[in-house]
Protein backbone atom coordinates (compact mmCIF):
# COMPACT_ATOMS: atom_id res chain seq x y z
CA UNK A 1 0.00 0.00 0.00
CA UNK A 2 0.96 3.30 -1.04
CA UNK A 3 2.17 5.34 1.94
CA UNK A 4 0.37 9.07 2.58
CA UNK A 5 2.91 11.56 1.00
CA UNK A 6 3.29 13.97 4.78
CA UNK A 7 4.98 10.17 5.93
CA UNK A 8 7.14 9.73 2.85
CA UNK A 9 10.44 11.81 4.55
CA UNK A 10 9.68 9.51 7.97
CA UNK A 11 10.02 6.29 6.14
CA UNK A 12 12.99 7.25 4.20
CA UNK A 13 15.02 8.19 7.15
CA UNK A 14 13.81 4.36 8.65
CA UNK A 15 15.09 3.12 5.31
CA UNK A 16 18.11 4.36 5.80
CA UNK A 17 18.25 3.40 9.46
CA UNK A 18 17.49 -0.45 8.21
CA UNK A 19 19.89 -0.24 5.56
CA UNK A 20 22.52 0.67 7.44
CA UNK A 21 21.84 -1.83 10.54
CA UNK A 22 20.70 0.44 12.88
CA UNK A 23 17.66 -0.70 13.82
CA UNK A 24 16.96 0.76 17.29
CA UNK A 25 16.23 -2.11 20.15
CA UNK A 26 13.07 0.52 21.12
CA UNK A 27 11.18 2.80 18.64
CA UNK A 28 9.06 5.57 20.10
CA UNK A 29 6.61 7.25 17.19
CA UNK A 30 5.29 10.36 18.10
CA UNK A 31 2.31 12.12 16.39
CA UNK A 32 -1.53 12.43 16.57
CA UNK A 33 -3.78 9.57 14.94
CA UNK A 34 -4.80 12.12 12.17
CA UNK A 35 -1.47 11.59 10.44
CA UNK A 36 -1.74 7.78 10.24
CA UNK A 37 0.73 6.51 11.82
CA UNK A 38 -0.01 3.14 12.46
CA UNK A 39 0.40 2.64 8.70
CA UNK A 40 4.08 3.75 9.02
CA UNK A 41 4.61 1.24 11.82
CA UNK A 42 3.06 -1.48 9.52
CA UNK A 43 5.48 -0.74 6.45
CA UNK A 44 8.45 -0.36 8.97
CA UNK A 45 7.95 -3.93 10.54
CA UNK A 46 7.02 -5.23 7.51
CA UNK A 47 10.32 -3.97 6.02
CA UNK A 48 12.28 -6.04 9.22
CA UNK A 49 10.48 -9.13 8.80
CA UNK A 50 10.55 -9.43 4.60
CA UNK A 51 12.98 -12.61 3.62
CA UNK A 52 13.86 -11.20 0.30
CA UNK A 53 14.73 -7.42 0.60
CA UNK A 54 16.95 -5.28 3.07
CA UNK A 55 14.66 -2.31 3.48
CA UNK A 56 11.51 -2.51 1.61
CA UNK A 57 9.03 -5.59 2.28
CA UNK A 58 8.88 -7.16 -0.90
CA UNK A 59 5.29 -8.39 -0.45
CA UNK A 60 5.44 -12.16 -1.92
CA UNK A 61 7.74 -13.82 0.77
CA UNK A 62 6.02 -16.19 3.06
CA UNK A 63 6.67 -13.44 5.99
CA UNK A 64 4.88 -10.76 3.71
CA UNK A 65 1.78 -13.75 3.24
CA UNK A 66 1.77 -13.88 6.97
CA UNK A 67 1.79 -10.02 7.46
CA UNK A 68 -0.84 -9.24 4.71
CA UNK A 69 -3.23 -11.80 6.98
CA UNK A 70 -2.22 -10.77 10.09
CA UNK A 71 -0.75 -14.03 11.42
CA UNK A 72 2.48 -13.34 11.42
CA UNK A 73 3.44 -15.10 14.99
CA UNK A 74 6.65 -13.36 16.05
CA UNK A 75 4.57 -9.48 15.57
CA UNK A 76 2.44 -8.75 18.89
CA UNK A 77 0.04 -5.67 18.70
CA UNK A 78 -0.82 -4.51 22.78
CA UNK A 79 -3.43 -2.41 22.92
CA UNK A 80 -6.26 -1.86 25.43
CA UNK A 81 -8.28 -4.82 26.13
CA UNK A 82 -12.12 -4.66 25.07
CA UNK A 83 -14.19 -2.49 27.51
CA UNK A 84 -10.98 -1.31 28.84
CA UNK A 85 -9.10 2.22 27.84
CA UNK A 86 -5.68 1.10 29.25
CA UNK A 87 -3.02 -1.48 28.79
CA UNK A 88 -2.30 -3.37 32.18
CA UNK A 89 0.32 -4.71 34.16
CA UNK A 90 -0.27 -8.46 32.82
CA UNK A 91 -0.20 -7.43 29.00
CA UNK A 92 2.72 -5.96 29.55
CA UNK A 93 4.36 -9.07 31.69
CA UNK A 94 3.10 -11.35 28.51
CA UNK A 95 5.17 -8.94 26.30
CA UNK A 96 8.39 -9.42 28.41
CA UNK A 97 7.90 -13.46 27.83
CA UNK A 98 7.44 -13.27 24.30
CA UNK A 99 10.80 -10.69 24.09
CA UNK A 100 12.63 -13.85 25.73
CA UNK A 101 11.40 -16.04 23.05
CA UNK A 102 12.84 -17.40 19.93
CA UNK A 103 11.36 -16.00 17.14
CA UNK A 104 9.42 -18.98 15.59
CA UNK A 105 10.81 -17.90 11.41
CA UNK A 106 14.33 -17.25 12.69
CA UNK A 107 14.58 -13.30 12.59
CA UNK A 108 13.42 -10.57 15.10
CA UNK A 109 10.50 -10.43 17.50
CA UNK A 110 8.06 -7.31 17.34
CA UNK A 111 6.13 -5.95 19.85
CA UNK A 112 4.20 -2.99 19.05
CA UNK A 113 2.48 -0.89 21.98
CA UNK A 114 -0.91 1.80 20.65
CA UNK A 115 -1.14 3.93 22.68
CA UNK A 116 1.96 3.62 24.75
CA UNK A 117 0.57 6.10 26.93
CA UNK A 118 -2.50 4.05 28.02
CA UNK A 119 -0.16 1.63 29.80
CA UNK A 120 -0.73 2.06 33.87
CA UNK A 121 2.62 3.02 36.37
CA UNK A 122 2.78 -0.42 36.95
CA UNK A 123 2.99 -1.56 33.01
CA UNK A 124 5.02 0.93 32.63
CA UNK A 125 7.45 -0.08 35.31
CA UNK A 126 6.90 -3.47 34.15
CA UNK A 127 7.92 -2.94 30.47
CA UNK A 128 10.84 -0.49 31.71
CA UNK A 129 12.73 -3.25 33.15
CA UNK A 130 12.73 -5.26 29.89
CA UNK A 131 13.91 -1.90 27.94
CA UNK A 132 16.60 -1.41 30.06
CA UNK A 133 17.89 -4.65 28.80
CA UNK A 134 16.80 -5.56 25.86
CA UNK A 135 16.45 -8.95 24.24
CA UNK A 136 18.96 -9.32 20.97
CA UNK A 137 16.65 -10.61 18.88
CA UNK A 138 13.48 -8.16 19.81
CA UNK A 139 12.56 -5.16 19.18
CA UNK A 140 9.60 -2.91 20.46
CA UNK A 141 8.06 -0.19 18.61
CA UNK A 142 6.15 2.42 20.69
CA UNK A 143 3.43 4.52 19.31
CA UNK A 144 2.22 7.75 21.10
CA UNK A 145 -0.29 10.34 20.36
CA UNK A 146 0.34 12.20 24.04
CA UNK A 147 4.45 11.57 24.42
CA UNK A 148 4.06 13.84 27.64
CA UNK A 149 1.97 11.02 29.60
CA UNK A 150 4.59 8.65 28.94
CA UNK A 151 7.53 7.79 32.20
CA UNK A 152 10.52 9.89 31.46
CA UNK A 153 12.29 6.74 31.56
CA UNK A 154 10.63 4.85 29.33
CA UNK A 155 10.94 7.59 26.73
CA UNK A 156 15.04 8.22 27.79
CA UNK A 157 15.34 4.15 26.88
CA UNK A 158 13.65 4.46 22.89
CA UNK A 159 15.00 6.44 19.72
CA UNK A 160 12.32 8.94 19.64
CA UNK A 161 10.46 9.47 16.06
CA UNK A 162 8.36 12.54 16.10
CA UNK A 163 6.13 12.55 12.54
CA UNK A 164 6.14 16.33 10.82
CA UNK A 165 3.15 18.04 10.31
CA UNK A 166 2.01 18.46 6.58
CA UNK A 167 1.42 21.29 5.42
CA UNK A 168 -2.27 23.42 4.31
CA UNK A 169 -2.10 22.80 0.86
CA UNK A 170 -0.89 19.32 1.36
CA UNK A 171 -3.34 18.54 3.50
CA UNK A 172 -6.17 20.01 0.85
CA UNK A 173 -4.73 18.42 -1.89
CA UNK A 174 -4.69 15.07 -0.63
CA UNK A 175 -8.08 15.12 0.56
CA UNK A 176 -9.48 16.95 -2.13
CA UNK A 177 -8.10 14.24 -4.69
CA UNK A 178 -9.94 11.76 -2.34
CA UNK A 179 -12.53 12.82 -2.24
CA UNK A 180 -13.36 14.71 -5.72
CA UNK A 181 -14.53 17.83 -4.19
CA UNK A 182 -12.69 21.42 -3.45
CA UNK A 183 -12.02 21.41 0.38
CA UNK A 184 -11.81 25.21 1.83
CA UNK A 185 -9.30 26.22 3.36
CA UNK A 186 -10.89 26.48 7.06
CA UNK A 187 -11.90 22.94 6.90
CA UNK A 188 -8.24 22.14 7.31
CA UNK A 189 -7.72 24.38 10.42
CA UNK A 190 -10.90 23.24 12.19
CA UNK A 191 -9.10 19.76 11.79
CA UNK A 192 -5.34 20.97 13.34
CA UNK A 193 -3.94 19.87 9.59
CA UNK A 194 -4.48 16.54 10.03
CA UNK A 195 -4.82 14.80 6.94
CA UNK A 196 -7.35 12.01 7.88
CA UNK A 197 -8.99 14.19 10.43
CA UNK A 198 -10.08 16.45 7.52
CA UNK A 199 -10.88 13.20 5.44
CA UNK A 200 -13.00 11.64 7.61
CA UNK A 201 -14.60 15.62 8.32
CA UNK A 202 -15.61 15.73 4.49
CA UNK A 203 -17.01 12.14 4.00
CA UNK A 204 -18.98 12.49 6.93
CA UNK A 205 -20.79 15.83 6.01
CA UNK A 206 -19.47 17.54 8.95
CA UNK A 207 -19.89 20.88 7.04
CA UNK A 208 -23.56 21.33 8.69
CA UNK A 209 -22.84 19.86 11.98
CA UNK A 210 -20.08 22.72 12.53
CA UNK A 211 -22.17 25.27 11.37
CA UNK A 212 -25.03 24.14 13.65
CA UNK A 213 -22.79 23.82 16.65
CA UNK A 214 -21.30 27.35 16.18
CA UNK A 215 -24.71 28.91 16.08
CA UNK A 216 -26.00 27.19 18.74
CA UNK A 217 -22.14 28.28 20.60
CA UNK A 218 -22.92 32.13 19.80
CA UNK A 219 -27.13 31.57 20.58
CA UNK A 220 -25.52 30.58 24.24
CA UNK A 221 -23.15 33.34 24.28
CA UNK A 222 -25.76 36.35 23.56
CA UNK A 223 -28.15 35.10 26.54
CA UNK A 224 -27.50 35.14 30.32
CA UNK A 225 -25.50 31.98 29.28
CA UNK A 226 -27.55 30.48 32.25
CA UNK A 227 -29.33 27.74 29.80
CA UNK A 228 -27.05 25.60 28.92
CA UNK A 229 -29.64 22.53 27.88
CA UNK A 230 -29.36 23.67 24.32
CA UNK A 231 -25.99 23.54 23.71
CA UNK A 232 -25.36 20.21 25.35
CA UNK A 233 -27.71 18.94 23.84
CA UNK A 234 -26.33 19.26 20.92
CA UNK A 235 -23.18 18.32 21.76
CA UNK A 236 -24.03 15.06 23.10
CA UNK A 237 -26.61 14.24 20.25
CA UNK A 238 -25.25 15.58 16.82
CA UNK A 239 -23.55 13.85 14.33
CA UNK A 240 -20.10 13.94 15.19
CA UNK A 241 -18.08 12.69 18.37
CA UNK A 242 -18.64 14.68 21.17
CA UNK A 243 -14.79 15.07 21.51
CA UNK A 244 -14.43 16.31 17.79
CA UNK A 245 -16.97 18.47 18.54
CA UNK A 246 -15.34 20.56 21.26
CA UNK A 247 -12.38 19.95 19.84
CA UNK A 248 -13.95 22.68 17.05
CA UNK A 249 -14.69 25.06 19.76
CA UNK A 250 -11.20 24.86 20.99
CA UNK A 251 -9.98 26.42 17.67
CA UNK A 252 -12.78 28.58 17.73
CA UNK A 253 -11.76 29.89 21.06
CA UNK A 254 -7.71 30.03 19.64
CA UNK A 255 -8.87 31.92 16.72
CA UNK A 256 -11.16 34.32 18.85
CA UNK A 257 -7.67 34.98 20.52
CA UNK A 258 -5.66 36.01 17.49
CA UNK A 259 -8.97 38.17 15.98
CA UNK A 260 -8.34 40.44 19.14
CA UNK A 261 -4.77 41.54 18.18
CA UNK A 262 -6.03 41.74 14.15
CA UNK A 263 -4.40 38.39 13.17
CA UNK A 264 -6.67 37.41 10.34
CA UNK A 265 -6.07 34.18 8.83
CA UNK A 266 -7.43 33.31 5.00
CA UNK A 267 -8.57 29.91 6.35
CA UNK A 268 -11.16 32.36 8.93
CA UNK A 269 -13.62 30.24 10.42
CA UNK A 270 -17.40 30.76 9.66
CA UNK A 271 -18.47 31.78 12.97
CA UNK A 272 -14.80 33.50 14.58
CA UNK A 273 -16.01 37.36 14.55
CA UNK A 274 -19.45 36.45 15.97
CA UNK A 275 -18.30 34.41 18.94
CA UNK A 276 -15.32 37.09 19.43
CA UNK A 277 -17.72 39.91 20.05
CA UNK A 278 -19.29 37.96 23.08
CA UNK A 279 -15.75 36.97 24.38
CA UNK A 280 -12.87 39.11 25.91
CA UNK A 281 -9.34 38.16 24.91
CA UNK A 282 -9.30 36.73 28.77
CA UNK A 283 -12.36 34.58 28.76
CA UNK A 284 -11.50 32.62 24.99
CA UNK A 285 -7.93 32.29 26.56
CA UNK A 286 -9.04 31.00 29.86
CA UNK A 287 -12.09 28.77 28.46
CA UNK A 288 -9.80 27.27 25.72
CA UNK A 289 -6.65 26.24 28.30
CA UNK A 290 -10.14 24.89 30.44
CA UNK A 291 -11.37 22.91 27.38
CA UNK A 292 -8.20 21.74 26.51
CA UNK A 293 -7.72 20.21 29.61
CA UNK A 294 -11.42 19.00 29.46
CA UNK A 295 -10.91 17.34 25.90
CA UNK A 296 -7.98 15.49 27.15
CA UNK A 297 -9.77 14.14 30.35
CA UNK A 298 -12.70 12.80 28.82
CA UNK A 299 -10.11 11.22 25.83
CA UNK A 300 -8.26 9.44 28.91
CA UNK A 301 -11.49 8.41 30.68
CA UNK A 302 -14.67 7.79 28.39
CA UNK A 303 -16.33 6.70 31.63
CA UNK A 304 -16.12 9.91 33.16
CA UNK A 305 -19.55 12.14 33.55
CA UNK A 306 -19.66 14.30 30.36
CA UNK A 307 -22.53 16.34 30.94
CA UNK A 308 -21.25 17.02 34.38
CA UNK A 309 -17.97 18.11 33.35
CA UNK A 310 -19.52 20.02 29.75
CA UNK A 311 -22.12 22.35 31.30
CA UNK A 312 -19.77 23.04 34.26
CA UNK A 313 -17.43 24.81 31.90
CA UNK A 314 -20.13 26.44 30.10
CA UNK A 315 -21.10 27.83 33.45
CA UNK A 316 -17.73 29.17 33.32
CA UNK A 317 -18.17 31.85 30.29
CA UNK A 318 -19.48 34.41 33.16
Amino acid sequence: MELSPWLQTSWRSLQQAIAADRTPASLLIEGPNGLGPETLVSRYISAIMCQNSDNEPCGFCHACDLIKSNSHPDIHWLRPEEGKSGIGVEQIRQSNRWAQETSQLGGYRVIIIEPAEAMNESASNALLKTLEEPASTCLFVLLSQNSHRLLPTIRSRCEVWSLPMPSEAMVLEWVSNQTQKSVPSYVAMLNSYLPLTTLRFVDDGWGSVYSQCEQELVSFLRSDRLDTAPLWKLISKADAPMVVILGWYWVLLVECQKQAFKLNSSSLLPGVSDVAKQLTYEMAYTQASRLQELIEQLSQNPGLNAELLVVNWLYQFD
